[in-house]
């Protein structure tokens, strides 16, 4: 008795980006349609290499005839070649493909203005002649990134007598800075 493993199929394919539009947002996905029906690709199955576009591969969904790879992280506009390994019992028959991918406009993130505790403390200790501490200013110099965060803080110019501090510390929630004098 001889048992038929199955019957290759020759398929081919096209390639073209979806979802995006040159300059104005960014491509979503790449579609593929099969010139017949197909079952059991696999994400795996799909190669994208990065050309003068730029895009990172996800998810495979889709059947029959039309298939469609999304894609995320769209680093630049332009092309990306696509490639389709044989699979199941399919021998495609398509060389790898260039497909236009588009970038929207970058959107800088936008950061509200951050506000800050400012938490000053002074210590004196009067010595024998009644002095103590002098501040020449109240207010801590502090230095934030173009994020926000905090990246230094200097204590106001103090003059001191002894056994004297100061401590300033400054948070914004997330990150803080102290600094004594």
């Amino acid at each position: 008795m001889q048992v038929e493993v199955g019957t290759a199929v020759t398929v081919t394919y096209t390639a073209s980006q979806t979802g995006g539009a040159s300059g104005t947002a960014n491509s979503t996905g790449i579609e593929l349609t099969f010139n017949e029906s197909v079952t059991g690709l696999t994400a795996g199955d799909i190669t994208m290499t990065n050309d003068t576009g730029a895009a990172v591969k996800g998810a495979l969904s889709g059947s029959g005839t039309t298939w469609t790879i999304a894609l995320f992280r769209v680093g630049a506009q332009g092309n990306v070649t696509v490639s389709v390994a044989n699979f199941g019992t399919y021998v495609v028959n398509t060389p790898p493909l260039p497909v236009a991918i588009y970038k929207g406009p970058s959107n800088p993130v936008k950061f509200a203005n951050p506000s800050y505790t400012v938490i000053y403390r002074q210590t004196t200790q009067l010595n024998a002649s009644g002095t103590g501490l002098t501040c020449e200013s109240d207010n801590p110099r502090i230095q934030v990134d173009e994020k926000g965060k905090i990246t230094s803080v200097k204590a106001p110019a103090f003059s001191f007598n002894r056994r004297q501090s100061a401590t300033i510390t400054v948070t914004d929630g997330e990150s803080s800075d102290t600094c004594a004098r």
